[in-house]
């Protein structure tokens, strides 16, 4: 991630990164790192004073926090691993890549930051994706169908 921004940084020289999780004592210019958030309100400050949410994860089996930053609007780059193509529907409220190096991520980021109305209709799906997919009343709508059909699985194995 620290590779791809210091490319974003070129080309946006006011850009700015907020690493949350891990204390990692970075010191670069432009980088804040105050390590893990506990803080609802302290999260949606950051949700909703950013314009992406990027997640280049080798493995992240279901990210909540995509959600989240869908929930307020906020665009996400994650890579194309684990849960987080379900969450991130490419190209309409994020982008999904299969391959995060530097440079791939850069331009990404920078795809986005430099096409305003483009984020802007990405921030719009993002929250109709979560009304649409991630509310707990569909969440348990889907999980209550999962566990009849499991269940009526078994009994015909039994």
């Amino acid at each position: 991630m620290l590779g791809a921004f210091r490319i974003v940084r070129e080309a946006i020289p006011g850009a700015r990164l907020t690493v949350i999780g891990e204390p990692l004592g970075i010191t670069e210019p432009g980088v804040d790192n105050p390590g893990f958030v506990a803080s609802p309100e302290e999260m949606e400050r950051l949700f909703l004073s950013t314009d992406l949410v990027v997640a280049p994860a080798r493995c992240d089996p279901y990210p909540g926090f995509l959600i989240e930053a869908l929930s307020y609007g906020v665009p996400c780059i994650t890579s194309a691993v684990d849960g987080m193509p379900d969450i991130v529907e490419h190209g309409k409220c994020g982008l999904v890549l299969e391959n995060c190096e530097p440079p791939v991520l850069a331009q990404a980021i920078l795809s986005l930051l430099k096409e305003p109305q483009r984020l802007s209709a990405m921030s719009d799906q993002a929250r109709r994706r979560v009304r649409e997919r991630f509310t707990w009343p569909l969440i348990a709508k889907k999980m209550s169908e999962t566990l009849l059909r499991e269940g009526a699985s078994w009994e015909r194995r039994a």
